[in-house]
């Protein structure tokens, strides 16, 4: 009887992380759930450094959301985001005081209204090096 109830209890640990795994694989289409005040990530591996003004990274079986960067009240957002995949999908987004994206690749400059801004990482299943600089005025 010992054996049966561990080997049930076993079986729920399994399903349950599955779910998890499976639950951040549908968040890179999801605006919703991109938007969120929260993350919801997990890395296979995870090098480089964020810092106040840019950010230098290679991700590893990324999948989620994952908010890098966040400010709020400034007048101009001037960014270069460079990034190579190698494999799945990734994208750099800027969600906006109203939930809107804009997805960031190459040099942007954006007129800010005020509010608080973020900008996240999503993935799916990524492979990627990420190399992120700007200025707020």
């Amino acid at each position: 009887m010992k054996k049966i109830f561990a080997v049930l209890m076993m079986s729920l640990f399994v399903l349950t992380g599955c779910v998890y795994v499976s639950d951040n694989k549908m968040i890179y289409d999801n605006q919703e759930k991109i938007v969120a005040e929260g993350d919801t990530y997990t890395y296979i591996d995870r090098l480089g450094d964020v810092f106040d003004d840019s950010a230098a990274l290679e991700v590893k079986g990324f999948y989620g959301t994952d908010t890098i960067f966040t400010f709020e009240n400034k007048q101009e957002l001037s960014i270069t985001v460079i990034q190579v995949v190698t494999k799945g999908r990734f994208k750099v987004v800027l969600i906006d005081p109203q939930d809107e994206i804009t997805i960031l690749n190459g040099t942007s400059t954006i007129v800010l209204s005020p509010g608080k801004y973020r900008i996240k990482l999503v993935g799916e299943n990524a492979y990627a090096t990420i190399d992120i600089n700007f200025s707020i005025e």
